[in-house]
């Protein structure tokens, strides 16, 4: 009797599963490309969010440094502070790398991510670089150049 319990339930949940699984299949494969106006907005939103990520963890530092009395943070603190400064442009290259763009705007979007992934082979390969430099700056101003406002990295 035990088994039939199971079995009654067993349809439903292969039911439902097999529905949701064919829901996600409903793509065609393709993806439309967005339009340059789509792009630049997306962009712009992708840099503003992890910059001002980017922002908070640099004020939390000040103030971590200033509420300890540090007038000079040490290395590790510098190396500390530089290594979570890492992930917001990480995600910024992944982001924009993820947006379906025309073969027009693919190129400046495929350069801002490569300017983006050797600013942070830079600072990975010496931390404190973040502290005296910008690697990233040749990024972001190829990507204001380019129509990206918000992405004064």
């Amino acid at each position: 009797m035990k088994r039939s319990y199971t079995f009654i339930l067993f349809i439903p949940i292969a039911a439902t599963l097999g529905s949701l699984f064919l829901l996600g299949c409903g793509s065609n494969g393709t993806t439309s490309s967005l339009s340059k106006t789509e792009l630049t907005r997306e962009v712009n939103q992708i840099c503003k969010k992890r910059l001002l990520e980017k922002d908070r963890i640099v004020a939390n530092a000040l103030e971590d440094f200033s509420t300890a009395g540090s007038s000079q943070p040490s290395h590790e603190e510098v190396e500390e502070v530089a290594q979570s400064l890492m992930p917001p442009f990480q995600h910024i290259s992944e982001e924009i790398g993820e947006l379906s763009t025309s073969d027009e705007s693919a190129e400046s979007i495929e350069k801002i991510i490569a300017k983006l992934e050797a600013g942070l082979k830079d600072a990975e390969a010496d931390p404190h670089r973040l502290a005296e430099s910008d690697p990233f700056e040749a990024a972001g101003e190829f990507a204001q150049a380019h129509g990206f406002k918000d992405c004064a990295l």
